[in-house]
Order: structure tokens, then sequence, then C-alpha cells
């Protein structure tokens, strides 16, 4: 704002700022805004698990992380398999699981090594 922008926006990591604006007083500071990728991100990843048809492909980074959304079919190869064991099986995919949502269920699972992909 010294150098004449009427609107000053800061980009933070730590989300506890978001979450506590009021005892740390950013306008005083001439912050307008705080925004944090990561925060948006989450949400973001939220809102397309959420999704009833989650069958698509998001980038991040200009493609260098790519995220895949997949319904697996009874007849997939990973139907049956811990995740640890699908990363044996196909060792020529590099891939790891995030989150998933079972049939019939409204709830974000996320996998550890252990977990069961199921259809």
């Amino acid at each position: 704002k010294q150098l004449g922008c009427k609107r000053t926006i800061a980009r933070i990591s730590n989300t506890e700022f978001m979450d506590n604006r009021e005892l740390v007083k950013f306008e005083e500071l001439g912050i307008d805004e705080l925004i944090s990728p990561e925060r948006l991100a989450a949400t973001e990843i939220q809102l397309m698990l959420n999704q009833s048809a989650f069958n698509d492909t998001y980038q991040f980074e200009e493609g260098l992380l790519t995220m895949f959304g997949v319904i697996l079919p009874k007849n997939a190869p990973f139907v049956g398999k811990m995740v640890k064991e699908a990363a044996r099986i196909f060792p020529e995919l590099n891939f790891m699981p995030i989150a998933l949502q079972r049939t019939g269920t409204q709830f974000t699972l996320i996998p550890r090594g252990d977990t069961v992909f199921k259809e």
C-alpha cells in the first residue's frame, strides 16, 4: 500500500493465521486479504471426492502432479488387494492413493498400506 496499490493480499502457509485473524491485526500491517494455497487445494480435493461421478483427471503445478479419480470395476486387477500388494504386483505403476470413497458411503477414507481396494 505504501507503493500505491489499492489491495494487499498475503499468501500464507500456516493456516492458523486464517483461523485466528483477529489475534494478528493484519489490517494494521496493511494486509487486506489472506490466501492459503494449501487450504484452497484441500478444499478443492474434498469437493472432487464428494462428486458422484469421480472419474476425472486433475493436474497440479503445471503437470508435475496428476490426480486421477477412478471407479474400480469388479474385475479390476487392484480389487481385493491391499495398497502395498498392488504396489508390488504392478511395479511399473508409480501411484499413491490419497483418498478412497467406498460404494454406498459418503465417507472419505485415507488409505494406508493395509487398506484393501474394493469395487
